[in-house]
C-alpha cells in the first residue's frame, strides 16, 4: 500500500509503533521476575519493535517511518525535564539529581513507582528507534 499523503502515513506508522511498544511492555513485564531490568524490560519492545517497522516498512511504502521516534524522544525529554526540575533544596536526593534520574530512567536501582520512566519512557523510546531502523532499512524488491 503506497500513500499520497505523508501525514497519514505517519500517524499509520504511529499507530503501529505504539501498539507494538504496549505489546512490548506488556511482554517484558510478564517476563520480569520482580528485580526491574532495563534489559529484561526493553527487549521485548525493542524486538516486537522491530519485527512491526519491519513488516510495516515492506507493506506501507513511505518514509514516514524514519520519523516515528521523535514523538518517543520529545517525550523521554518531557519526563526528564519534569524529573529535573521538581526538586527544592529540602527535597533534592542526597546522590543528587542527575544520578536519581540515571537510575529512574535506566539503572537497575528504581523504586516500584520510579520504574514509570523507565518502562513508558525509555523503554518505548528505544522501541521507536528499533521501529524506526528496521522500516527504514527494509529492502523490497523492485517491481
Amino acid at each position: 500500500m503506497r500513500t499520497r499523503d505523508p501525514i497519514v502515513a505517519f500517524v499509520i506508522h504511529c499507530a503501529i509503533a505504539l501498539a507494538a511498544c504496549g505489546a512490548g511492555v506488556v511482554v517484558g513485564a510478564w517476563w520480569d521476575d520482580g528485580s526491574f531490568s532495563l534489559f529484561r524490560q526493553s527487549l521485548p519492545v525493542i524486538a516486537i519493535a522491530a519485527i512491526a517497522g519491519r513488516a510495516s516498512g515492506g507493506w506501507l511504502k513511505s518514509r514516514a517511518a524514519a520519523w516515528i521516534w521523535i514523538p518517543s524522544a520529545l517525550f523521554l525529554v518531557l519526563l526528564l525535564v519534569a524529573e529535573a526540575g521538581g526538586w527544592t533544596d529540602r527535597t533534592r536526593p542526597p546522590e543528587g539529581v542527575a544520578a536519581y534520574a540515571w537510575n529512574q530512567f535506566v539503572g537497575p536501582r528504581c523504586g516500584p513507582t520510579e520504574c514509570f520512566d523507565a518502562i513508558f519512557g525509555t523503554a518505548p523510546f528505544l522501541g521507536a528507534v528499533a521501529y524506526s531502523l528496521a522500516a527504514r532499512f527494509k529492502k523490497t524488491p523492485e517491481r
